[in-house]
């Protein structure tokens, strides 16, 4: 099986030909590739490096919510993020300026060699009035016309037979993926 079939078979409830490794060592190839500075270049070198199966994100809306530097997706809204360093431990304070009210959590993730380690744990959730807060969420929402999505299509089409290329959007509330969609950019997904 190609690692693409592979990863299709499993997610599909099939028994592939062995286990899946997908790729998920984005920090320790960021330091392990250092000459290399485009992030795909750098997966599909480990991928046949290392034979593991490349399931990536190619393409999902922009989120200031988690990452404040990038593109604003909304005039109405500005988030904060402080970061501090205490006790071996990363800790992200966060919120969320709405025009209806503040969200704010706070998260905290073990520091291990090139970077955090697992988690973030929620140390303070960003929901805590259900009726209060979760209308707020809808500031957080991710506008789908900020996806590049030829640019995902460019990125399926290196992939090729080496794994998944997958649309993805984050939840507003933890930043997880909490699904995704193959990028089937004119290719059949059967």
């Amino acid at each position: 099986m190609t690692s693409r079939e592979r990863l299709l078979c499993a997610l599909r409830g099939g028994q592939p030909d062995r286990v899946p490794m997908p790729l998920r060592m984005w920090k320790f190839l960021r330091s392990y590739y250092a000459d290399e500075p485009d992030t795909l270049a750098r997966a599909l070198r480990a991928r046949e490096e290392f034979d593991l199966d490349l399931y990536r994100r190619v393409v999902s809306p922009a989120l200031p919510c988690f990452y404040p530097q990038t593109t604003r997706w909304r005039d109405d809204v500005e988030v904060e993020i402080h970061h501090e360093v205490r006790n071996g431990r990363n800790y992200w304070e966060r919120t969320i300026h709405t025009p209806e009210g503040d969200l704010h959590d706070i998260k905290q993730a073990l520091i291990v060699e090139n970077g955090s380690g697992d988690g973030p744990e929620i140390v303070e959730p960003l929901v805590k009035d259900v009726s209060r807060d979760v209308p707020l969420l809808e500031y957080m929402m991710a506008d789908p016309a900020t996806m590049d999505v030829e640019r995902g299509c460019e990125a399926q089409r290196r992939i090729g037979d080496q794994g998944l290329g997958v649309a993805s959007a984050y939840s507003p509330i933890d930043s997880t993926v909490p699904s995704t969609a193959e990028m089937s950019c004119g290719r059949t997904t059967s």
